[in-house]
Order: structure tokens, then sequence, then C-alpha cells
């Protein structure tokens, strides 16, 4: 290959990357405006399989990258230029390595002769994401000398975010370009004519040491949270497991328990229903109730076993005996071969508390259609026919995993990894981009004022329906349940950590060109749910609910109703 000028070399590499990434399976890609990145810019465009999303905000673009990545279950990549740019992903990068998504984060840098010069627009870009992410590749300014590893370099990258031998995350390629950064692509250089090997990981030993410890045991509890296959309620209603489901499990459905929170709160039902053998399928639930019965069972002599697809401990309670890291297939085929409880009873215990649990929270809250709070809107969110929901971390995940028994959409996502309320409506437009069907997110209002520049773009030409949820308590509600609470005084802990921004939020988002609605019953706001799932577009629904004070009391209403519920059937 002839190559005239370093802007059509630079051109061919950007060229090859993309050509190796649509091979591997790349269909989407964000990118950020910018000057140096114009040379992968320009290649992406230049390819109509790859549908691409611009977006203003390189912040908020991480996390619609990640949402994106997450829904595909393939890398998606975020471009973006040099200096500041690059730092603004951080927070997702972060996201993207604790919740194992196969993320790739593509900086355009300065090359090394503008580096520690003052040029503008320049930071030291290798290695700033630390160890959050699984690969840091800098190749340096394309060289036609190089032209061999190109389609190495690409592929390396995208099957490192993907997972193999490595659990799936982010990958940092960071790509220095000069200027004149626009070029002609020459021919490319040849792939492999037998593509990349693909790593799988294996159970290993894991069947016989799993049937080991489950022989002779009829008290088998399976905790499933997200990561868990498809095939495990089956597998549980065959055995005789009771089946514990997180929302994100995509399995909380009939036939499973979904109310283990306010279950697991009373004294009576946890000694009642004590396992010999904990199970936990997946990442770990948000409930700390769940944790903590958890570790006090295996303190009196439980054996907890851990089983999930990445080999990342998740062991936050140190108390694992047994851990395994296998994929679907492999964890499916273990657990189909584990013998099944010779007797029925603990499982068809806990069926009795779920459903003593789930009659006595309707009494508590369905009976006025007037009501609303944020147990209500969580309780309806659940309900409504949405194909995918994202719930914002804090109170939001925590209200549908401690009171909605059951959960319409398949597919339940939170940015459980680091925990962060950062980028939440830019993951749920991510998601839309991947799900066949409206989605919705539920944010906080503070979540929702953080990540308000993901309104600017919208869904952008892509299209789609999603509804935005913003539960509006006028602060950080979180807090009320935390022991600042109690210990700052009143005016103390309401500048520091409630932090109410009285803003008018419909103002907000009809400015920025979209429909707002309010809502004040629960009637309202389940007409508003189906009528938003059926419209295209962004529908934000604001729903103002009571102050973080009144929400504590109505929580320790409802567990106690659970809790005396539960003891009469136990």
């Amino acid at each position: 290959m002839s190559v005239v000028s370093e802007a059509d070399i630079q051109a061919t590499f950007c060229a090859t990357v993309v050509d190796e990434w649509i091979a591997l399976g790349m269909t989407h890609a964000v990118i950020c405006p910018g000057s140096r990145s114009t040379p992968l810019a320009l290649a992406l465009a230049a390819r109509p399989e790859v549908q691409l999303h611009i977006r203003l905000d390189e912040r908020s673009a991480a996390f619609v990258a990640l949402g994106a990545s997450r829904a595909l279950a393939v890398p998606v990549p975020i471009l973006v230029t040099s200096g500041t740019a690059a730092a603004e992903l951080h927070a997702a990068v972060a996201e993207a390595d604790l919740s194992g998504i196969s993320l790739l984060v593509v900086t355009a840098d300065r090359p090394a002769e503008l580096h520690d010069v003052r040029a503008p627009q320049t930071l030291i870009q290798h290695g700033l994401f630390g160890d959050a992410v699984r690969a840091m590749i800098d190749p340096g300014v394309p060289v036609a000398s190089t032209m061999a590893v190109w389609r190495s370099i690409a592929a390396r990258a995208w099957l490192t975010a993907r997972g193999g031998v490595v659990d799936p995350g982010p990958v940092h390629l960071n790509l220095q370009f000069r200027e004149p950064l626009v070029g002609t692509p020459q021919p490319l250089p040849e792939g492999r004519p037998h593509g990349w090997r693909d790593e799988v990981r294996s159970s290993g030993m894991a069947r016989a040491e799993l049937h080991h410890v489950l022989q002779g045991t009829n008290r088998v509890l399976v905790v499933a949270g997200a990561g868990a296959p498809a095939e495990l309620g089956t597998i549980c209603a065959e055995r005789q497991w009771p089946l514990l489901a997180d929302p994100r499990s995509g399995l909380r459905t009939a036939g499973a328990v979904g109310l283990a929170d306010p279950i697991l709160r009373s004294e009576a039902a946890a000694a009642a229903l004590c396992p010999e053998v904990i199970v936990v399928v997946g990442e770990s639930w948000a409930s700390k109730v769940l944790g903590q019965r958890i570790a006090s069972w295996v303190r009196g002599g439980a054996t907890l076993v851990h089983l999930s697809g990445r080999t990342a401990l998740d062991d936050p309670l140190h108390l694992v005996h047994l851990r395994v890291a296998c994929g679907d297939g492999a964890m499916v085929s273990v657990l189909e071969q584990c013998p099944a409880a010779s007797d029925p009873s603990y499982r068809t215990s806990w069926l009795a508390a779920d459903a003593a649990a789930t009659a006595a929270l309707t009494d508590a809250l369905d009976g006025d259609p007037a009501m609303l709070n944020e147990v209500v809107a969580a309780r309806l969110v659940a309900a409504a026919p949405f194909s995918a929901l994202v719930v914002s971390s804090s109170m939001p995940i925590r209200d549908l995993e401690w009171f909605a028994p059951q959960i319409v959409a398949p597919m339940v996502w939170s940015n459980r990894g680091a925990n962060g309320i950062d980028g939440v409506v830019s993951t749920a437009i991510g998601t839309t981009f991947a799900t066949d069907g409206p989605v919705a997110v539920v944010v906080g209002d503070l979540a929702f004022l953080h990540d308000l520049t993901a309104l600017v773009d919208g869904l952008g030409a892509e299209g789609g329906s999603l509804t935005v949820v913003v539960v509006d308590n006028g602060g950080g509600g979180i807090f009320s349940f935390l022991p600042q609470a109690t210990a700052v005084d009143p005016s103390t802990f309401s500048a520091l950590f409630q932090t109410a921004r009285p803003i008018d939020h419909r103002a907000v988002v009809t400015g920025l060109g979209h429909m707002a609605i309010s809502v004040t019953s629960g009637d309202a706001l389940a007409d508003a749910l189906e009528e938003s799932a059926a419209r295209p577009g962004i529908t934000v629904i604001h729903v103002p609910v009571p102050a973080p004070s009144s929400n504590v009391s109505l929580h320790d209403h409802l567990n106690a109703a659970v809790g005396a519920a539960v003891a009469a059937v136990l």
C-alpha cells in the first residue's frame, strides 16, 4: 500500500480500526464533537453499518455508551477529543469497571511533541483512568510501518472490553493524531483469515464441589442478583429451592420471593427461615437487611456459595465458602446436576411468607387511589408496560427492591457498580438504543438535576420512547434513613445532606423541548405511565411526594405490617 501523507496514514489507521470493530460486532458508537478526534469520527461516519449518537456533554455521553453497551451486550465506543473532555469520562469508567460493562473508551490525544509545552487541550491521558480499565492501549501516532498490527490493536481493545480471560469492563484506547487531521483512507490491511480466538471460561471442578455441599441438604436458599441466568427460576422450582429475586435479576415473577427485605426485618421470620446453604447467583442486592441476615446465618453455621459470570470477587461480607466463576451455560449445567431438596416445606414457608407480605402491602397501599408516595410510585412503575427499566441508585432501587414483589419489565438495570447517581438518565437513553419497546427510568429529583444535560440531545435521531419518572421529595431523601438524620442538628442536616433545590422541573423540561407532566395521585401516575409508554420521544413525569421524614414513617409502618402478617403464617 502506498500512502502519500501522514494525514492519509491516520485516516487509513482509523478506517482499519472501525472495519475491525464492525467485523467483531460493533453496531453503535457515541461521539462528542471535537477537533483532535476528527480522524476516527470521520471513519465512523463513513460506515453505514454503525449508528452514530452525537452528544454534547462528555460525562453524559459516556453513560449513554455505558447504557447501550449493557443493553446490547457488546462494547460500544465513546469517542472524545483531548484534554478535559477525556477527564469527563471517569465516572462512567468507574461504573463500567465495577459493573463489568464492556465500554470502549476512546480518547484522542496530542502527539508527544505537544506535551509538557503548555499546548492547549493537552493533559497526561496515558493512564488517566488508573486501574479502573482492563487495558490501557496507547499506540502512538499511526505510521505506515506499524500497519500490520493495526487490526490486532483494534481487536485486542474490543475483545478485552468484552471479556474472556478477564471480566468484561472498560478499555482505554488513547489515540494520538497530528495535524492535518483530515485525510483520505487508502486500501486497508487484510485481517486474519479465521478472525480472533474467543476465550471462554469453564467451571472446572465446581460441579463436583457444589454437588458435595448440597448433598443431603433440604434448606437451600438461592439469592439471585443481576447477572443470574434466565433458567434459574425453573431450576429452583424443580429442586424445591426458594428463590429470592432481586429486581435486576429479571426473575422477579410468580414463583420467586420478591419481598425478602421487609420479611427479614422480623427476627422471628429470620429465625424460622434460616437456611443450611445459601447460594448467591450474580451480584449482591442493595438490601443491607438481607446482607446482615446472610451474615448472621453464616456465622451460625450456614454455608455460603457464590456463582458468578465474573471472576471479580463479590464478597462484601467476607464470608463466601465456595466461589465459582463461569459463563451462563456452565452455571446452568452446574445447577441442573445438583440434588433436589427431598422436603419441599422450606420453599413452601418462604412462598407463604411472601404471599402474606404481598397481601399486607396491598392492604396498606392500594386501598386509596389518591395515595402517592415513594413506595406507591415504585410499585406503579413496576406494574407499568415497559420493555426495560433503569432505576437510580439511592432510594428508587431500594423501594423497588423492598416493596415491588413482581415487575412487568423483563429487564431492570441500575448502576450499582459504583452506586453513584451520575448519568442515570443518560444511561437510560443508551438503553433505548438496544431495546425494542418503551423504556422507563426512575430518578430522584437530585439525580435528575445532576444529569440534566442528557435532555439537551434527548433521544436524538434514533427515536424511541423514554419515560423519565422524577420522584421529587425535595432533596436527598435516603439520608433520612441514616444515623446523620438524628445525630446532626436539623438545620445543618438540611444544608449538608438534603440539599433541596426548589426548581420548576416542568419548566426546565419543556424549555429543552420535551413533554413534562405532573401527577398528584396514584391513579394519575398509573395513567401517565401507560400513556407515556405508548408515546414516542421523552416524557418526564414529575411526581411530588411527601418529605423524607414522612417516607421514613411510611417505611416503618409498612415493615411493621409485613412483620405481623408473616408471623401469622410461619
